[in-house]
Parts: structure tokens; C-alpha cells; sequence
């Protein structure tokens, strides 16, 4: 099996061509070479495939680093669609890809620099399991006798968004561990927690499901944006600072874009027993 290592801020996948569809994978082999010890380690592994709907030139397809399946991922989106073109797999400067959360167009803006159009964004004010407080319009929990009060947002993934003066580890961790596991939601949520800088600026730290903490998310940079966006206090384009680098998201007319400069690694090959 032929596989390129990619990473855009610290955020790194393993991509795989497969459009004949000759590679199986299922949750075992994936936790195998997710192994950061004894395989190639990555957040995500990212798949080529052939698209089912005519509107897409591809299929892509996301798993996380415990095998489960991804419905979004605005980094892999860039590091996606940079390993096509660099391959030879398409030739443009645009291509819509499908997921199974819908369809995204990435474009190339230059030999560096790419965009990923990040689909449309509900804001949730009901959850089952879930209380509404709509004095504050957030959802609140009670976590080792604290209220913990935050947003929930839909961006072809579930994002949890909680706006601090301030990072605790301790907190991060806790609360990332919670929100991004079954107890409360179904399936997890990713975490996002978020200081206003100003109003071009923010940083952000994400606790992914079934990842754990990353160094850097495209898609709850985009989802926290919308969400402090709609709460005005943010610009149309923002610089959000992750513990990997800083990425843009600009919204143009109704449409959000993730703005970043996605990289190679290596290329490898693994043989069939996974050595």
C-alpha cells in the first residue's frame, strides 16, 4: 500500500489512493496504523475514492486515529486536494469532493495556498440530553459541581463551542474528555475552546472526538468563527492561532472559507501485512 504523509499546521494525515477500491480497511487495521509507536501515526487517515454522485470528482472519505468514520475535516480537505493535484489524479484548479455529510469545493489559489469552501452552519439551541438555558441562548452542564455553559454548532460535524478568558489544561481536558464522548451526545462532539483576542483575531484549542486534543482543526476554526460571528464579535476574516500555527476563515457573501497552506512530509509503502 502506497501512502503520502501530509499535515497542514501540525494537524497530520496519512493519504491513501483508492479508487479501484482494491484496499480494505476496517476499525483494527486503521487503530493499527494510526499507532504513533509501532505504525505511521496520524489524526486522520484520509481515502481516494471514486465519487457516487456525479457532482463530485471525489470521494472523501475520513477516519479518526480510533477507527471510527469523520464526517468533516476542513484540514484534510486542504491536504486532500493538494495530494490529487500534486499526483496527477485531476486536472484544475477546483474540485468538489463528497463526504458523507455532503459535498465541499476546494480551490487552488496557488502553489502554496488553498481554500475549502466549508458548507452551510446550524446553530443547535435543542439536544437531547441536553438543557437550553435561553437567558444566555447556550447549553449548560454541571461537571464536578461547576456549570460549564456552551454553544453547539453543525458544520457537516457536531462542534461544541465554549468561549474562555483563559486555558486551563485541566479544564480542557475534563470538559474535552465529556463533551467529546456518548455520555451527554450521541456519537461526541468535537470541543472547541476559544479567546477573543480581537475582533480579527482569536485562539483556539480542539479536542477532537476520537482523536483527543489536536494541534490544529479546520473545521472548529470554522464552526467557532460562525458561532462568535453570529454573537458579533468578529469581522468577516479571522486569523485563528492553534498551538500548530494560524489559519484563516473568511466569509464571502453567505459561504465560509478555511484558508491555509497545506504540506507534505513523506511519501511511503507498506506491505500487505501492514510492515
Amino acid at each position: 500500500m502506497n501512502f503520502t504523509k501530509m499535515h497542514h499546521n501540525g494537524n497530520d494525515f496519512v493519504i491513501v489512493e483508492n479508487l479501484n477500491r482494491q484496499i480494505k480497511f476496517n476499525n483494527s487495521y486503521i487503530k493499527k496504523l494510526a499507532n504513533r509507536n509501532t505504525g505511521i501515526g496520524f489524526d486522520q487517515l484520509l481515502i481516494v475514492g471514486k465519487p457516487k454522485s456525479k457532482k463530485a470528482n471525489f470521494n472523501y472519505k475520513i477516519y479518526n486515529n480510533d477507527g471510527s468514520e469523520a464526517s468533516q475535516c476542513g484540514n484534510g480537505a486542504l491536504c486532500f486536494a493538494k495530494y490529487i493535484l500534486e499526483n496527477g489524479l485531476f486536472d484544475g484548479n477546483k474540485l468538489t469532493l463528497e463526504t458523507i455529510s455532503g459535498f465541499y469545493e476546494v480551490i487552488k489559489i496557488n502553489n502554496k495556498q488553498f481554500k475549502v469552501s466549508m458548507g452551510e452552519a446550524s446553530i443547535l439551541n435543542k439536544h437531547k440530553n441536553l438543557y437550553y438555558e435561553k437567558t444566555v441562548n447556550k447549553f449548560s452542564l454541571i461537571l464536578n459541581g461547576s456549570k460549564v455553559f456552551f454553544n453547539l454548532l453543525s458544520i457537516g460535524n457536531l462542534h461544541a463551542i465554549i468561549l474562555l478568558k483563559s486555558f486551563d489544561n485541566n479544564f480542557i481536558k475534563k470538559v474535552g474528555v465529556t463533551l467529546s464522548g456518548n455520555q451527554f451526545i450521541k456519537g461526541g462532539a468535537n470541543v472547541n475552546f476559544v479567546k477573543v483576542v480581537d475582533r480579527n483575531n482569536i485562539s483556539l484549542r480542539v479536542f477532537e472526538r476520537g482523536s483527543g486534543e489536536t494541534l490544529s482543526c479546520g473545521s472548529g476554526s470554522t464552526a467557532s468563527v460562525i458561532q462568535l460571528q453570529n454573537n458579533k464579535l468578529l469581522n468577516n476574516k479571522v486569523n485563528v492561532k492553534m498551538p500548530g500555527g494560524t489559519l484563516t476563515v473568511q466569509k464571502e457573501k453567505s459561504c465560509y472559507f478555511l484558508i491555509g497552506q497545506p504540506k507534505k512530509i513523506y511519501d511511503g509503502k507498506l506491505k500487505a501485512d501492514g510492515n
